[in-house]
């Protein structure tokens, strides 16, 4: 899974990702996910590997700020968000920002607001060339129904966005949705709300900002990223002098999951303890892709069980005695938190 952070020149974007990254690095992260479910099962098995899921975590080019002048270079500034799973809209609500033209005091809702105004036009501005494309090509040589189809998507597209809407709201049906799945609108994805605030500030700042977000977090960025650059060992005192309960990356990880509907199913074995991800609904031969492209392919069943009753229970042998243990098939919907085994014929 891949994550941008998004957010005008100033906003504490930058400073967060730090916190992500551990104090260190610039532009992208992997960043492993704790999950104490993992954790436990690692603790069962023993196994010689021990792999948590991992995310990449992408710092974009700060965008213009409500104040600043527009920016010709918006769609190069916004093409890697393109290429990512979900975005993370980082808004400041600390004084004394960094960038001189950043305005003095915070103004989280207005950037807020901004920020999705950005991503809107950007959008709007993909989908006005190709439609202005299409039509000129069909003056020339009549509409082809595939055109047509499109055009008529992006007609939708066009409009749900001159309203000031997004893509997800454009009421597009599954066909017309393939058709556009390669513009890779950014209004199409699950946003974050990411509200960066100062040591002290408001928890609940994120919650009262305007816009539709899949999830929101509100988070002290300038402190979180300083610890981050602490020795591992002495992180959890000065987080708990603070009075965080836990890390930033873990934080916006639990929000940015929870706001694109991903899921964590497990593997599990004296070889190896592994976390994967998957989006929410995929099915059992997706786990099996997930894991490697022949599993799939040669696809015969999953053995599943769920996470809790195979720690509750302490060995697969005895959950297969307690009536727990399944054999599910290629279209079985997976759960977050299951232990998964492929069976496959290749």
């Amino acid at each position: 899974m891949r994550l941008a952070l998004v957010g005008v020149h100033g906003s504490g974007k930058t400073t967060l990702f730090r916190a992500f990254a551990g104090g260190t690095g610039t532009g992208m992260a992997v960043v492993k996910v704790r999950d104490p479910r993992l954790e436990r099962l690692r603790d069962l098995y023993k196994p010689r590997k021990y792999t948590p899921a991992a995310v990449e975590v992408l710092d974009l080019q700060g965008l213009p700020g409500p104040g600043e002048p527009s920016s010709n270079r918006r769609p190069d500034l916004l093409a890697a968000a393109r290429e990512s799973d979900g975005l993370l809209l980082v808004v400041r609500a600390f004084e004394e920002p960094s960038y001189p033209y950043a305005e003095p005091r915070p103004d989280p809702a207005r950037e807020a607001v901004h920020l999705g105004g950005e991503l809107a036009f950007a959008d709007l501005d993909i989908a006005l060339k190709r439609l202005e494309k299409l039509e000129a090509q069909a003056k020339r040589t009549g509409w082809k129904d595939p055109d047509r189809k499109e055009a008529d998507a992006l007609r939708k597209v066009v409009k749900v966005l001159e309203e000031g809407g997004a893509v997800r709201d454009a009421g597009l049906g599954a066909e017309e949705e393939k058709l556009l799945r390669g513009f890779r609108f950014l209004t199409a994805r699950p946003w974050v709300l990411v509200a960066s605030i100062p040591e002290g500030g408001d928890p609940g700042l994120a919650e009262g900002l305007p816009g539709t977000f899949a999830s929101r977090a509100t988070l002290p960025g300038k402190a979180e990223a300083e610890i981050a650059e602490l020795p591992e060992e002495d992180r959890a005192a000065f987080l708990k002098d603070l009075g965080i309960a836990r890390p930033a990356a873990e934080v916006l990880l639990e929000a940015a999951f929870r706001g694109l509907g991903a899921l964590t199913f497990f593997t599990v074995g004296e070889d190896e303890v592994r976390a994967w991800t998957l989006r929410g609904g995929a099915s059992a031969v997706e786990a099996a892709g997930a894991i490697h492209t022949d599993l799939a392919r040669g696809f015969v069943r999953a053995e599943v069980v769920a996470s809790e009753d195979l720690l509750a229970l302490g060995s697969m042998a005895e959950v297969k005695k307690a009536g727990k243990f399944r054999l599910e098939g290629r279209d079985y919907v997976v759960r977050d938190g299951e232990v998964v085994h492929i069976r496959s014929a290749v």
